[in-house]
């Protein structure tokens, strides 16, 4: 083994070592020591294993065990598990502002849709007047059935090209009908 070959390998041994430390120390840290209890979180991967496959039957499994207020660890992400309806209900109307936050995808922060819609929007008075809008606006009743016609006959535009389509035995591109009429019915 020549010498650059061993220094890779000792620098990925090293790496890897301080990685799964750090993980260590960080479950070990003052701020996760509020939290509630939970099992122990692997490095990096955190419960996910313990979660597997039928995430209700372990999540249920492990409240037996930690109680029905717990924190799990999926990823690098800590999660504030609630198995019991009263204890949910409970905590929703007591910390309801803290609960409603969402997280927010990079792909909409990119062009800031997440400043100016209803569903990123931490609730504020700019919250409170968009969503007072789409409630009196967009979907109140009279609106809807302002535009009852033209979803008629988009509807029956869309059943006709469909059927166009399978008597032609043609592929059916959904993408491509979905954008053409969300595109053709705001004209």
């Amino acid at each position: 083994m020549d010498y650059s070959t061993l220094m890779l390998v000792l620098a990925f041994l090293f790496s890897c070592l301080w990685i799964i430390f750090f993980h260590q120390n960080q479950n070990k840290n003052p701020k996760f020591s509020n939290l509630q209890p939970g099992p122990l979180p692997f490095s990096i991967i955190g419960n996910i294993l313990e979660v597997g496959e039928n995430p209700h039957q372990s999540l249920s499994k492990l409240s037996k065990t930690y109680g029905s207020l717990m924190t799990i660890k999926l990823g690098s992400i800590t999660t504030i598990v609630i198995s019991s309806p009263d204890l949910a209900k409970e905590e929703l109307q007591k910390h309801n502002l803290a609960l409603s936050g969402r997280t927010v995808l990079h792909t909409l922060q990119t062009l800031d849709h997440h400043k100016v819609s209803v569903v990123f929007l931490d609730p504020s008075l700019q919250w409170k007047t968009l969503r007072r809008a789409c409630i009196t606006k967009i979907f109140s009743s009279s609106q809807l059935d302002s535009t009852l016609n033209l979803r008629l006959s988009k509807l029956q535009e869309m059943l006709e090209y469909v059927n166009e389509c399978c008597r032609k035995s043609e592929t059916l591109d959904i993408g491509e009908l979905a954008f053409t009429t969300g595109i053709f019915t705001n004209l």
